[in-house]
């Protein structure tokens, strides 16, 4: 049943609201796991609170497996969502979809609308029947709204509580724990000072050996690999520890291709070997680190270094599946950063501990290979009178097919596309550019039941397509980066004081004219705009934040670099002679209002421009 629950029209999967583009507006139906009671906003004028909402979509997504934060805003708090528990599932319309500091939520506005169903007066899908016609489920919210609702999106709710039932007691049983340990310190007041110590006790500690799905745990390790990402960042980690549950790592004289991981050590051709540096076996574990731990990460941490992780969640992935972990936001503390950088004077019997085992695996691996050396010695010995015997004759022979080979050997064929660049989602086919233009507008045209078809000025979809860049705005790598252009914040923004004081000065900003490069004889093109945080991925971590080019040569060098990897000799030659090779990249189709002024508007669709952007492509 989890699998085949869909949504009622009209409404979209959890899944699919989050990875909607901002501002976009959705209506959903999800289950409370997480809630925040309503409280005054900075301004003293409005009332806001907050929840989470999860469904069977998005809870398999590591990315939103705590939920899609909702937050609502009302002058009248008598207005505000009727949540009472953990379990209740809500019905919304006409949410906001934004993001902020990495963390994807949906906001209220004026015409958003909300319905309670309370967990207890949902009946189980068995018992359905009693609730039919004009026995509907008592429901919460204002009057003229709480009503609003038919068969069809009540019987999913029905559904939707049962199919999370699981998932919703154990986060209700938490906040429960939660709750009476707040009262317990309450009662008992101030907690007595104490002296630091640097003693082992620590009931969240866990070493890598001892870890099991679905436990939260403390770990103390050493940074083997960091890899930012979308929205955050990917730590991987040892404390030279083996645990059967995870990823194998071989060394590079083993590895086999399909054995490779799908990040930047074993994505480029032939560079599995040495880009894995250790150690081996199933002692490395991956740690999916998000805002705000993410910050801090991809700031103070780099290969070598040790670190504190606090309360990570492990779980099992599906595609291995192999045990990782999760850093999410803290629930009662969401601002808390709980990545800590370990100073080479820090005396934790973790760490020593942890060092100690790091000296004993190295000197392992240092005794194997020179007894692997040792044994290669000893066959080259042995086979070496063999080989002097027979060597006159095979370097006659050797001369004569080198000859032939010589005369016979062809030109090398040119990469299908270029291996120095990676794309994600590659379980998605292919599409042409000619396909996601749509200049037909096949796909954008809507025939509603009642009324004449018309034309929509953009649809919420993404692609990937083949491409190679043919040319670039603005022409000037030095306007590659530029400062950043004040927000319009509107008032529900102004209460929640998003006033994010570490924006920076600079911010990455260009378009690329892409060219199909699927189809010999079809050259659609389509410029596809790079925002800020798309360019932060495709740079990967070689590039530093986005500061005034003209001032710093360095970093505009560097710039050159790596575009010349993505686009080949296009900025020497201008388009003429052109050689670079294609590549894979995802394509989000999206739409922005035209000004009123704007003389085109008039011949929009609704007045609406459509657009595109590029995203999910790195450059090794």
């Amino acid at each position: 049943m989890a699998s085949g629950l869909r949504p009622p029209d009209g409404f979209i999967d959890l899944s699919a609201a989050y990875t909607s583009p901002d501002n976009a507006f959705v209506n959903i139906i999800g289950v409370v796991v997480d809630l925040m009671q309503p409280t005054k906003t900075t301004n003293g004028r409005d009332w806001t609170m907050s929840f989470r909402l999860l469904d069977r979509q998005l809870f398999g997504w590591v990315s939103g497996s705590e939920g899609l934060s909702i937050r609502f805003f009302r002058a009248d708090p008598t207005h505000l969502p009727k949540v009472q528990n953990v379990g209740d599932v809500v019905l919304l319309r006409f949410l906001k979809m934004s993001t902020w500091m990495g963390q994807r939520s949906a906001l209220s506005n004026y015409q958003t609308q909300c319905i309670v169903f309370p967990a207890g007066r949902i009946p189980e899908p068995s018992f359905a029947i009693a609730v039919q016609g004009r026995d509907k489920i008592q429901t919460l919210g204002i009057e003229r709204e709480k009503e609003n609702f038919n068969l069809v999106e009540q019987n999913y709710a029905i559904s939707l509580k049962k199919d999370m039932a699981g998932t919703a007691a154990d986060r209700l049983r938490k906040f429960k724990d939660q709750d009476q340990r707040r009262e317990e310190r309450q009662e008992q007041g101030p907690p007595a000072k104490k002296q630091k110590s640097n003693g082992t006790f620590n009931p969240k500690f866990k070493l890598i050996v001892d870890l099991e799905p679905r436990t939260y745990a403390d770990l103390y390790g050493e940074v083997v690999k960091r890899i930012g990402v979308t929205y955050g960042c990917d730590l991987y980690i040892t404390d030279y520890t083996s645990n059967p549950l995870l990823r194998q790592y071989d060394p590079p004289d083993k590895e086999a291709p399909e054995d490779r991981d799908g990040d930047i050590y074993g994505y480029t051709a032939g560079a599995s070997k040495g880009n894995w540096k250790g150690p081996f076996g199933q002692l490395t574990m991956k740690i999916n680190v998000k805002s705000p731990h993410a910050q801090v990460a991809n700031k103070i941490l780099n290969e070598g270094d040790y670190v504190l992780l606090q309360n990570v969640k492990t779980r099992v992935t599906d595609a291995g599946p192999w045990l990782e972990g999760d850093m999410w936001p803290d629930d009662i503390s969401p601002e808390k950063v709980k990545v800590i950088k370990l100073e080479g004077s820090n005396n934790a019997v973790q760490l020593k501990a942890l060092l100690e085992r790091k000296a004993a695996y190295w000197k392992g691996q240092e005794a194997r290979a020179a007894q692997g050396l040792r044994e290669e010695n000893n066959k080259a010995k042995k086979n070496g009178k063999k080989k002097n015997k027979k060597q006159k004759q095979e370097t006659a022979g050797a001369q004569a097919e080198d000859e032939s080979s010589t005369t016979a050997r062809k030109p090398s064929t040119k990469p299908d596309k270029n291996p120095h660049i990676r794309c994600s989602h590659e379980s998605v086919p292919l599409s042409n550019i000619r396909t996601i233009l749509d200049p037909n507008n096949a796909r954008h045209t809507n025939a509603p039941p009642t009324g004449d078809p018309y034309t929509m000025p953009f649809i919420n979809v993404k692609y990937r397509a083949k491409v190679r860049v043919v040319d670039y705005e603005p022409k000037s790598l030095e306007d590659f980066a530029v400062p950043p252009l004040p927000e319009e914040q509107d008032e529900s923004q102004d209460s929640m004081a998003w006033q994010y004081t570490g924006t920076p000065n600079f911010e990455w900003y260009f378009s690329l004219l892409l060219e199909d490069a699927t189809n010999s004889k079809d050259h659609s093109r389509v410029w596809v705009h790079v925002q800020h945080k798309d360019a932060q991925f495709l740079f990967g971590n070689d590039i530093k934040n986005p500061m005034d080019l003209r001032a710093e040569p360095r970093l505009l060098a560097k710039l050159r670099e790596k575009m010349f990897v993505l686009w080949g000799n296009l900025e020497e030659g201008g388009g003429e002679g052109l050689s670079n090779l294609p590549f894979e990249c995802c394509i989000q189709e999206y739409g922005i209002e035209m000004d009123e002024e704007d003389p085109g508007k008039e011949k929009a669709p609704l007045g609406w421009q459509r657009m595109y952007s590029m995203f999910g492509v790195t450059i090794l």
